[in-house]
């Protein structure tokens, strides 16, 4: 089964729905409640994965996109880490950061977020206007052409019916 050939666009769209999804599940859970709640804890974790490998998705298919929104290279490197870290450290990571960083630091990273939705939507639509540009364009020559072809033709119907009365008139 072969994957579907996701842009950046996706990528940002998929940030906004995990940060907003967090920030829904983390309102008003205090510190306590959230080491208690093993089941709100992976839902945690695992977003706070999606967040990084949606980050380094987005890094592959253009490494220099994120920096229109922040110019700090390792704010996004830290950000995969945490992606990382979750994954194959498992045993390393502790609650405390897991739940500093899903009510604390997330809301800088929407608002990076919504910046590069707003740059990726004007890029695709000025790629969409000029090949609409290109469609419209295409089709004016084509018309042309026929106007071209009818004003020849014209040309020479005339040109032959002068010529026909031309020819009568020397009868």
């Amino acid at each position: 089964m072969s994957k579907k050939k996701r842009n950046i666009l996706q990528f940002l769209y998929d940030l906004e729905y995990t940060i907003s999804n967090i920030k829904n599940y983390m309102t008003g859970v205090s510190y306590e409640e959230f080491t208690e709640n093993e089941l709100l804890i992976g839902y945690i974790e695992r977003q706070l994965e999606k967040i990084g490998e949606a980050i380094g998705q987005i890094q592959k298919i253009d490494s220099d996109f994120l920096l229109e929104a922040k110019l700090d290279k390792k704010y996004w490197e830290n950000i995969k880490g945490v992606r990382n870290r979750l994954i194959h450290e498992y045993w390393g990571t502790s609650l405390e950061m897991i739940y500093e960083i899903s009510t604390d630091e997330l809301d800088e990273l929407l608002e990076y977020c919504l910046t590069l939705q707003g740059k990726a939507i004007w890029e695709n639509s000025f790629f969409l206007m000029k090949i609409f540009v290109m469609v419209i364009l295409y089709q004016l020559k084509i018309r042309y052409t026929k106007l071209r072809k009818v004003e020849w033709q014209e040309k020479i119907k005339n040109w032959r019916r002068r010529r026909c009365i031309k020819i009568l008139l020397k009868l």
